[in-house]
């Protein structure tokens, strides 16, 4: 939906897919193929888990594109392991690009952190939830003070909140 909002506007678009190594790239571009190009980089791509490296990414990106850009890492932000190499990689990208750090929220678990337990599971599953949404927010905290924007949205939201980023980046001529 990104992707298909820039090419209209004019704006190169393009993707990287990685996990533990980069997975596939479609090199920007404009014009109105582009969208379709990276929406079957999306279908094409089959889920595994593996830790990503960040470091590598980015690496490759850097690389392979140099022109300031706006980049949309998405990514969850749900393991605690993921998160010290991601943080020690989002200054390399900054130093050029301005990034945004999108994940969906779990509703099911921001239920459960504010639920009136009824039993000791109940207690349980609820300070779990609760450890859990406070640690995801102070992940998007440390995040945003390295200068990226987080954008930490519920299902269904997530395309719309990224999309009005990109308006409002490019109506303050940040790009």
């Amino acid at each position: 939906a990104v992707a298909d909002l820039a090419a209209r506007v004019g704006d190169h678009v393009g993707a990287l897919a990685f996990g533990r190594d980069v997975r596939a790239f479609v090199e920007p571009r404009g014009g109105p193929s582009q969208p379709p190009r990276i929406l079957h980089l999306l279908f094409d791509l089959e889920p595994g888990l593996f830790a990503a490296n960040y470091p590598q990414a980015f690496a490759a990106l850097l690389a392979r594109h140099r022109r300031r850009a706006w980049l949309v890492l998405f990514t969850d932000l749900s393991e605690e392991s993921v998160l010290e190499p991601l943080l020690r990689a989002i200054p390399v990208l900054l130093s050029r690009h301005l990034l945004v750090v999108a994940s969906v929220r779990d509703p099911e678990v921001e239920s459960l952190a504010t639920a009136v337990p009824w039993t000791s599971e109940d207690a349980y599953d609820r300070a779990s939830a609760a450890g859990f949404v406070t640690w995801r927010d102070r992940a998007a905290d440390r995040i945003r003070a390295l200068g990226a924007t987080v954008i930490d949205a519920q299902p269904g939201m997530l395309a719309a909140a990224v999309a009005d980023e990109y308006l409002q980046i490019k109506s303050m001529g940040r790009l």
